[in-house]
């Protein structure tokens, strides 16, 4: 695996932990990687006070993320609504 691709996904799997920690409330979070048919599949999920994936952020964080993704031709799916917690899963090819 590209060295550079590899320091992309620390950054990534951080920006979210960071936002888990600064603004979901959540008692739980949950972080796996798993490589499937030449394929990264990470998902980080959390039980906290979750968001409207619909509704304009603030923040660059999530911004951030979605650019180093799709800059390694990648997909993110972000689930989460207010009360529900959050999952992203992100799909890199390696």
């Amino acid at each position: 695996m590209d060295d550079d691709l590899k320091l992309n996904i620390y950054r990534i799997v951080q920006e979210q932990v960071n936002n888990i920690i600064k603004h979901s409330g959540a008692a739980n979070a949950r972080i796996s990687i798993h490589l499937v048919d030449s394929r990264i599949i990470i998902v980080v999920a959390d039980d906290g006070k979750g968001f409207d994936v619909n509704k304009k952020r603030k923040g660059i964080g999530i911004s951030n993320m979605i650019n180093r993704i799709e800059s390694f031709n990648g997909e993110v799916h972000i689930k989460s609504s207010e009360g529900k917690g959050c999952e992203v899963k992100i799909t890199l090819p390696c």
